[in-house]
């Protein structure tokens, strides 16, 4: 389960540096989504809750789902729209997901409703990892598909034929790097203002 986050709000432009940093795959469309768990309960995290939902609603392109837990804790799940409408256009995504409970599912945000709705009740889906841009297979390696045998861990685990999920981490990790380089030349918000 992925943990919470904090920082330290008394620097803002820091906070905004890190969740851009944090969001870089999703920023570039290299990745669907990340989805990121805070404090909703205290002060501080409403303000941190409300300074994320600020700084993001700047980029046109990344939209945001914030739920509650039952423990009080707050997920948010940043997308990139045109990135995520690509994996849910995919056939073998399609079939899958069809398998795990969104049989139902018409669109985009249907998708993403019953994603919310399973996650909200306590248990991260299996399934998120399609959400999350890594490839079918290794999803479906660590469900258990038996002709799926686990292959190295490199980011994430990886079964079957490493080449398809070794491109994807490169380009997560390009990404990051790419984000980072800017964000010593330049301000968080002239960073994500160059996106969409």
């Amino acid at each position: 389960m992925k943990q919470c986050y904090y920082h330290d709000l008394s620097d803002p432009k820091g906070f905004q540096r890190w969740i851009t940093e944090k969001l870089a795959p999703v920023l570039l469309a290299v990745k669907p989504a990340e989805m990121l768990c805070f404090s909703g309960k205290d002060e501080e995290g409403k303000t941190r809750i409300r300074m994320i939902q600020e700084y993001i609603n700047q980029v046109p392109c990344v939209n945001f789902r914030q739920f509650s837990m039952q423990n009080g804790r707050q997920k948010i799940l940043f997308y990139h729209q045109r990135k995520m409408m690509e994996i849910l256009q995919d056939s073998r995504n399609l079939r899958f997901l069809n398998t795990q409970g969104y049989a139902e599912a018409k669109n985009m945000e249907d998708y993403l409703d019953v994603l919310v709705l399973k996650i909200s009740t306590g248990k991260i889906p299996h399934e998120i990892g399609v959400f999350l841009g890594y490839p079918l297979k290794d999803v479906l390696g660590y469900m258990g598909h038996p002709s799926l045998k686990l292959t190295k861990v490199n980011g994430w685990k990886i079964y079957g034929n490493p080449s398809v999920s070794d491109r994807t981490y490169e380009a997560i990790e390009k990404a990051k790097n790419i984000i980072r380089r800017q964000l010593e030349m330049m301000e968080p918000d002239q960073v994500i203002s160059q996106f969409c």
